[in-house]
């Protein structure tokens, strides 16, 4: 894997990638605003796209949920420089920030002993509010 700083993005052509997929993503409908983020790329692939289409750039973007590979290029039908919006994270690549609703949200962590006490009450706590509610019948 190789990072996106180190692939050799032309710094002009990665910018104009970047504001076309934005337009692109949001006229299609992506939720949240979507924002440049730094990734990682499996060097292979960059060795054999580039040997296919050396022009092409890669960025990544983020929204609220998910993370996009874009590419970008001129080789599509069009011939115009434009963004391919890549699925979600896969074998190829990885953003190198979490999307919002990965990152970890208790703390202290589920391994530490502070954290393992805080989950255990609130797990007795839970259970005694359903146990000792008003409608729940005997058995």
């Amino acid at each position: 894997m190789v990072r996106n700083d180190a692939i050799g993005n032309d710094p002009a052509m990665e910018k104009l990638c970047i504001e076309r997929a934005i337009v692109k993503g949001e006229k299609a409908g992506l939720e949240g605003p979507l924002k440049f983020v730094p990734f990682e790329i499996n060097r292979q692939t960059v060795i054999n796209s580039r040997h296919m289409a050396p022009e092409i750039i890669w960025i990544a973007l983020q929204n609220d949920l998910y993370g996009f590979l874009v590419s970008c290029s001129n080789t599509g039908p069009s011939g115009r420089f434009e963004p391919i919006f890549e699925t979600g994270m896969n074998w190829a690549y990885h953003t190198l920030t979490p999307p919002p609703h990965e990152v970890k949200k208790f703390q202290p962590g589920m391994g530490t002993p502070q954290g393992i006490e805080i989950a255990v009450k609130r797990c007795f706590d839970a259970a005694v509010a359903k146990i000792n509610r008003p409608n729940l019948a005997g058995c």
